[in-house]
Formats: structure tokens, C-alpha cells, sequence
């Protein structure tokens, strides 16, 4: 056993989908200097993360102002307004179709471009970010829309939101039971849950093929992405934390932004979407709808399957 894989097994914490303590090792990675981290897949379920989880210290460095845009994905993600917007007017559709009610919460909302978004489409939105260097970026736009801070620093009422936003957020926080089990309170009976990961199918497939390329492999950012969810194991957090899950659909290919790309992320976009409907394979990004499972839904639009 290596140095590295020795240490990660007396360091790996229980698996937060399913409370298994047993793992396999899959690779570590260096995404940046002085630092690596093993990831790992549960033997059990089959949730992927890094193990042990970076400490509270590295993850609040790691999302300063100094660092935010150097070494994160999600710093290029939330402060492009273009990188997500080409599913934006889906998901807008989708949740319009779903939910009674106008009230949302966008947890994890960066720059709040999404905020501004559902604003404009008639909504009554609301952001919470607990990167100060986005928050402020947001806070300058919207004002009392955008809160800065963690999910459980900020005090909303229970059953106050009719839809529940997170824009590829889940893959970043330590206990993603914590913060599925935490939107549930918050949202009303039969309120809707929206959710946008990376694939790790995809992301891992990608790996192979710049280590094809390259000699190297890819990163799969381990230091940011704790977790790398499939379709599973997504709804299988659904389920655990009492959503019902509604639909699954392929997110845009991920790219920087510009009016050509953008054009290349919708023929991107209706490929993925294609090979999904029609073979299940699902090579884009996961977005995934649940519903705040009650038994009486009375008064709530049709669910489609």
C-alpha cells in the first residue's frame, strides 16, 4: 500500500449518502501546489468523493477573494453571466410548469445571475451566497436580494419558498444531506427543488481522454468538486432527504462564454439532450427537479415523468 493510499484510508470519513465506511480508491490528484487528495467511490452506493474532506481552514482560503478566480472552477463559473445561461429559459419553462407560486430562494448564487434572471421573468427571487467576493459582485446589483453567507447562518422562515434553486453547488459543500435536508423546511408543501451537477461520468470519461492526449490525466478539481455525482446517486440524495424525484434532463456542455461559443453550447446542448432521450446516456451536465414529498399534492399542477 502507498504512502498516499495508506493515509487516505486511515483518514476517509463515512460515506454522506449512505453511512458506509468502506471505499475504493480510485486516484489522487494534485489540482493545486503542496496539495493532493485521493478520491474515492463508496463501496456501497456508489457515491464518488474526496476523502478525507478538505478542513473548514482550506475551504474558506480557498473561496477568498485572493483565490476565488486563480484556483476554482466555479470562480470562472459564477462570475461569467454566459457559462449557464443557455439553460436558464428551460429551467425557467420547467419550474413555471411544475410549481403554484413565485417565491425563490437561489442557494450558492454567485454573481446572482440567475437572480436577476427569474427577476425579470416576474419571480419574487432571492439569493444567498457565502462567497463574500461574489456576494458583494451580486449585492451590488440586487441589494436586500442577495444574502451573504452559509445556508444555516441565515434565518428563513420554514415553508417560505415555492422553488429552490442550486446551480451546480452541490458538488462544492462538505454534507450535501445537510443542505437537501435544510431546503426541504424551506420550502412550502409540493415546492419544487431544482438541482445542476457535473456528470461524473463525463468528467471521468474526460479524465481518459486528456491522459490519452497528454500522458496526464484531467483533473476532476477535487479540492472544490467533494463530490462527483451520477444520476444514482442524485437521486438517491432525493430520496434519503424525502424528495420525490420528478425529472432528469442534460445540462449545456461547459465552456467559457462568447456569442460563437454560446451557438456551439445550443448545437452542444440538443446533442446531449438527443443521446439522453433516446438512449439514456447521459454525457452533459445532470439537471435534475424534486418535489417536496407529501401526500396530499391537491391544487398542484400535473407532474410530468
Amino acid at each position: 500500500m502507498t504512502e498516499s493510499h495508506a493515509k487516505f484510508k486511515n483518514n476517509a470519513m463515512l460515506c454522506n449518502l449512505c453511512g458506509s465506511e468502506q471505499f475504493s480508491h480510485l486516484f489522487d490528484e494534485t489540482p493545486m501546489p503542496m496539495y493532493t487528495f485521493s478520491v474515492a467511490r463508496c463501496e456501497t452506493c456508489g457515491l464518488i468523493s474526496t476523502q478525507p474532506l478538505p478542513d473548514d481552514e482550506f475551504l474558506v482560503k480557498l473561496y477568498s477573494s485572493e483565490s476565488y478566480r486563480v484556483n476554482t472552477v466555479s470562480g470562472t463559473y459564477c462570475l461569467d453571466e454566459h457559462i449557464s445561461s443557455v439553460d436558464f429559459a428551460f429551467v425557467l419553462r420547467r419550474l413555471r410548469s411544475l410549481v403554484n407560486g413565485t417565491k425563490l430562494l437561489d442557494i450558492g448564487c454567485g454573481a446572482g445571475t440567475f437572480v436577476s434572471a427569474t427577476l425579470q421573468a416576474g419571480w419574487d427571487s432571492y439569493g444567498i451566497e457565502p462567497s463574500l467576493y461574489a456576494s458583494k459582485i451580486a449585492g451590488a446589483n440586487l441589494r436586500d436580494r442577495i444574502y451573504a453567507g452559509f445556508l444555516h447562518s441565515v434565518e428563513f422562515a420554514e415553508a417560505s419558498f415555492d422553488a429552490i434553486t442550486l446551480w451546480y453547488v452541490l458538488e462544492h459543500v462538505p454534507n450535501p444531506t445537510n443542505i437537501l435536508s435544510h431546503s426541504y423546511t424551506l420550502l412550502r408543501d409540493g415546492g419544487l427543488l431544482f438541482i445542476a451537477v457535473p456528470n461524473a461520468h463525463y468528467i471521468f470519461l474526460r479524465r481518459k481522454l486528456a491522459q490519452i492526449k497528454t500522458g496526464v490525466p484531467g483533473t476532476v478539481h477535487a479540492h472544490e468538486h467533494l463530490y462527483q455525482y451520477t444520476s444514482k446517486t442524485l437521486k438517491s440524495f432525493l430520496r434519503k432527504t424525502g424528495f420525490e424525484f420528478i425529472s432528469e434532463h442534460s445540462a449545456s456542455p461547459y465552456m467559457v462564454s462568447g456569442p460563437m461559443l454560446n451557438i456551439a453550447k445550443r448545437f452542444g446542448k440538443l446533442a446531449v439532450s438527443t443521446l439522453f432521450m433516446t438512449t439514456g446516456i447521459n454525457l452533459g451536465g445532470i439537471l435534475m427537479f424534486g418535489r417536496k414529498n407529501v401526500s396530499d399534492h391537491r391544487g398542484l399542477p400535473h407532474r410530468p415523468h
